[in-house]
C-alpha cells in the first residue's frame, strides 16, 4: 500500500496489532508506530505530533513561496516606458484622472491643495505636506511652505529684491522660493550655494 503512494508520502502513523511491522514503519519514515489496543493519550500525542509537523511544513512552504516571489520582484527589469502613476480627483462629473507628470505645480490653500495643470486647476482635499511626501519620487520639490513644483517644469531662476529667488516655469510663471528653501533648491538643481542663479 505505501509503495503505491510514490515518493511524495503523507505523514504516516502506523496502527497495528503486530510488532513485526515496526521495521517497515521506520523504512517508510513513519511519524509514529502504535500497537493495538491503542490508548487514547498515546493516540492524542501521535496526532498532536502529526499536526505540529504538518504546520511546520506548511510554514516552510509559505516562507519558500514568499522568498521566491521577492526574488522575482527584485530580478524583474524596470520598464522605462512604464507611465507615471495617476492621481484621481473628484469633480462635478465624477472622478477625473490626472497624470502626475502633467502637473506643473501645486499651491496650498489652507487644508486643501490646488493642482495647476497647464491652464486648468483642480482643488483637492489634501495638504501640501502630504503631497510633498507622496510626490517626491515623481520629481516634485517643495520650494515654499505653500508651493510644490515639478522639477521638469522649471526652465530657469530669477533673482528678486533683497536676495529673494523665484523659479520660472516653461509658460513664464514665476513662483517665489521661500527663504528657508533657497539652499535646498540650489542644491537640488545643482546651482551651487556660492553662485547666484542666472537672470
Amino acid at each position: 500500500m505505501i509503495d503505491q503512494l510514490g515518493d511524495d508520502l503523507p505523514l504516516i502513523i502506523f496502527v497495528t496489532a503486530y510488532d513485526q511491522y515496526a521495521l517497515r514503519a521506520f523504512e517508510a519514515a513513519a511519524l509514529d508506530y502504535l500497537t493495538k489496543p491503542v490508548e487514547l493519550p498515546r493516540l492524542t500525542a501521535a496526532l498532536s505530533r502529526a499536526l505540529s509537523w504538518r504546520n511546520a511544513g506548511e510554514s516552510a512552504e509559505r516562507i519558500a513561496d514568499l522568498q521566491a516571489a521577492l526574488t522575482a520582484v527584485r530580478q524583474k527589469p524596470s520598464d522605462p516606458q512604464m507611465p507615471s502613476r495617476d492621481m484621481w480627483i473628484k469633480d462635478r462629473q465624477g472622478h477625473l484622472r490626472i497624470p502626475i507628470d502633467s502637473i506643473d505645480y501645486i499651491r496650498a490653500e489652507r487644508d486643501y491643495a490646488r493642482l495647476v495643470v497647464k491652464e486648468q486647476t483642480h482643488l483637492i482635499p489634501d495638504t501640501i505636506a502630504a503631497l510633498s511626501h507622496r510626490l517626491a519620487p515623481f520629481g516634485f520639490v517643495r520650494i515654499h511652505r505653500s508651493l510644490l513644483v515639478r522639477k521638469a517644469a522649471v526652465t530657469g531662476f530669477a533673482r528678486l529684491r533683497y536676495g529673494a529667488l523665484a523659479v520660472i516655469l516653461f509658460d513664464g510663471t514665476e513662483l517665489p522660493v521661500g527663504r528657508s528653501y533657497v539652499s535646498g533648491i540650489q542644491h537640488e538643481f545643482g546651482l551651487g550655494s556660492s553662485s547666484p542663479p542666472p537672470d
